[in-house]
């Protein structure tokens, strides 16, 4: 028995919009030789404003990455009318990470690549272009410089810890 998935019909054919991990599964299990006869599906009406808030919100076992969840978070509010607000309602999440989120678009596509490579964090991402613009430094040349230091003292991936910046002291 495989758990229904969420389905919409396309040019005749059925595309999987919500159970991805069930349906990887599924072909896997009959790749093997399983004799799977019927697999449950739903249909996913509401077009694609729908589709999207479906996927934002199933159970996230294929993770998506902060750049697709800014698309898809654009996509919601310029195209289907929602404003950050409803998003985030719709979805289940602060309205502050869907902004953080959004925020992405403006960094340049260098750091944009270096977020999706998992070399930075969205948060040092954002950080480093908001000092960069405050400071009038070219944000790109900076997040290089700190996967470089990063890189020297043993980490693939900017933190705090890994170039060296100075910790918050927390007093009691």
């Amino acid at each position: 028995y495989v758990e229904p998935m969420g389905v919409v019909a396309e040019g005749g054919k059925l595309r999987v919009v919500a159970g991805f991990a069930r349906y990887a599964g599924l072909m896997m299990a009959i790749a093997s030789g399983a004799d799977i006869k019927r697999v449950w599906v739903t249909q996913v009406e509401g077009g694609r404003a729908k589709e999207l808030v479906r996927q934002l919100v199933s159970n996230q076992q294929v993770q998506a990455s902060p750049l697709e969840l800014a698309a898809a978070y654009r996509e919601l509010i310029e195209v289907h009318g929602f404003s950050v607000g409803d998003l985030a309602t719709a979805i289940h999440r602060k309205e502050t990470h869907i902004r953080k989120m959004l925020s992405l678009d403006s960094v340049a596509p260098e750091v944009k690549e270096m977020v999706a490579k998992g070399q930075a964090s969205v948060t040092a991402a954002l950080t480093a272009d908001k000092h960069c613009k405050a400071t009038g430094q070219d944000t790109v040349v900076h997040m290089r410089d700190q996967l470089t230091k990063a890189q020297r003292n043993g980490s693939a991936k900017i933190t705090s810890k890994s170039v060296g910046a100075p910790a918050a002291l927390y007093g009691r």
